[in-house]
């Protein structure tokens, strides 16, 4: 998530508008293939971890770190604070 302000980043903590649940969705993975959402508050940021298909490193498997998977989330639309 890229928060602009302290309140736009507070307000997608306080009421949990990202959740495994939107995760899921947004990736299309079964929810308990998605983690809890931890946010940093320092940060402004949310980490999500999601289960790997196969195992890191393993033969087959596309993406050794695990990153740059926030695409899907550039579709998610929130509300502005008030």
């Amino acid at each position: 998530m890229i928060s602009t302000t302290r309140e736009q980043y507070e307000l997608v903590e306080r009421d949990r508008l990202i959740s495994r649940q939107v995760v899921a969705e947004l990736y299309g993975l079964p929810v308990a293939d998605a983690g809890e959402p931890i946010f940093s508050n320092p940060a402004r940021a949310v980490k999500v971890n999601l289960r790997r298909p196969l195992p890191s490193g393993n033969v087959g498997e596309t993406d050794v770190y695990g990153v740059q998977q926030h695409g899907p989330l550039l579709a998610l639309r929130l509300p502005l604070p008030e």
